[in-house]
């Protein structure tokens, strides 16, 4: 008579206990090399998000739908609010003697600025008018309408073209500019004086990779409290090699 073999068995528990346990090594090894191999620091995080938010944002321009979460792209009003809406989402209403005036910078090199003027977006990265350099809207002052807007570009463009743009704006025009991408390639020291005779303090200082935005005349008599900046720091940046964005808003007086 033979003896019967017998072999031993694994309880099923053990078997789906070892397998969770292995899973769980695994995914804890996974985030182990991802936080010590490949790191991403915050100012890498929200760069990346900033990328995905403006291709989400172009899609959706395109495709003419929802924008409801296009906020970094155009300006809107709380529909809840039974007041009616303030020009250019500006605090208070202007009075008669002066525009609404609202002006964001760019984002990195992802977003386009934006610039508003007495309620109208006169150029927005959804609007898909804007570019690498100096954005600027010029006003005729006595009517309110706009001359011209556009784009000083500071990849493809030539220095002395900017300059002479700059220089052909008449006298006691509004002047509004934002800046996006690196505006220092084609930034000399003439177009930084003609800035500066337009009532600017920063422009002088702006260095590569900065945000500026500023709003003036030309041959204005006194320095323009429209203007801010902010400073590319390594240490201080909000997305990887750029700063965050600056933005001005307030009643700029038709007269001045």
């Amino acid at each position: 008579m033979s003896a019967t073999e017998v072999r031993p068995r694994l309880h099923p528990g053990l078997i789906a206990s070892v397998i969770f346990v292995c899973a769980a090594a695994m995914a804890a090894a996974v985030l182990i090399i991802r936080k010590y191999c490949f790191p991403v620091n915050d100012a890498t995080y929200r760069y990346s998000l900033l990328q995905r938010q403006e291709e989400r944002g172009t899609t959706l321009a395109e495709e003419g739908g929802d924008d409801s979460g296009m906020d970094y792209f155009a300006y809107k009003e709380d529909q809840t609010t039974p007041a009616p809406p303030k020009k250019c989402s500006v605090e208070k209403n202007c009075p008669p003697d002066s525009f609404a005036v609202r002006i964001k910078s760019g984002a990195a090199n992802v977003v386009g600025p934006t610039i508003c003027f007495d309620g109208q977006i006169v150029m927005s990265h959804v609007k898909n008018n804007v570019g690498p350099g100096f954005n600027i809207v010029v006003v005729n002052r006595e009517t309110g309408t706009v001359d011209k807007s556009g784009y000083l570009n500071s990849k493809s463009g030539q220095s002395e073209d900017i300059i002479n743009y700059l220089r052909a704006i008449e006298p006691g025009k509004i002047v509004l500019l934002a800046t996006f991408d690196d505006v220092t390639p084609k930034l000399t020291d003439e177009i930084r004086d003609v800035l500066e005779s337009m009532g600017s303090t920063l422009i002088k200082t702006v260095k590569s990779k900065d945000n500026w935005v500023f709003a003036g005349r030309p041959g204005a008599a006194e320095k323009s409290p429209f203007e801010k900046m902010t400073i590319n720091d390594s240490k201080k940046n909000m997305y990887e090699d750029w700063p965050e964005v600056v933005e001005i808003s307030g009643c700029f007086p038709k007269n001045s």
